[in-house]
């Protein structure tokens, strides 16, 4: 798993730097691993919460790949969750292996106060 801590965020950060079509098969690899992990889940009280935490890293994931294939926003993503993908689509823009389009998805982009 690219995430053993079911993070989505640290997720995100180990998919950076790697092109659209690796994404997609990594993504899709971490889905099935996050599924099983919730297939597996346990009656132990103590673990209830790692279960929970991995359903819901699961589909995380999934809306992730609904992200890719689809070009729409997720509705089971936070507006926050969703924002955090805009730095991979900007990178492959860059890359040229997407077109600038898809950076309309997300909105205009909101610049943080300066101090």
């Amino acid at each position: 798993m690219l995430s053993p801590n079911y993070s989505f965020y640290e997720l995100l950060k180990k998919l950076e730097g790697r092109s659209y079509f690796e994404t997609l098969k990594l993504a899709d690899e971490e889905a099935q691993a996050a599924n099983v992990a919730v297939r597996g889940r346990s009656i132990d009280r103590a673990k209830r919460a790692q279960d929970s935490n991995r359903a819901t890293y699961a589909d995380q994931v999934g809306a992730l790949l609904f992200f890719l294939w689809n070009w729409k926003k997720p509705f089971s993503l936070t507006d926050e969750q969703f924002q955090d993908i805009r730095p991979l689509c900007q990178r492959w823009v860059d890359a040229k292996e997407l077109l600038p389009g898809v950076l309309e998805l997300f909105g205009p982009r909101i610049k943080k106060p300066s101090r």
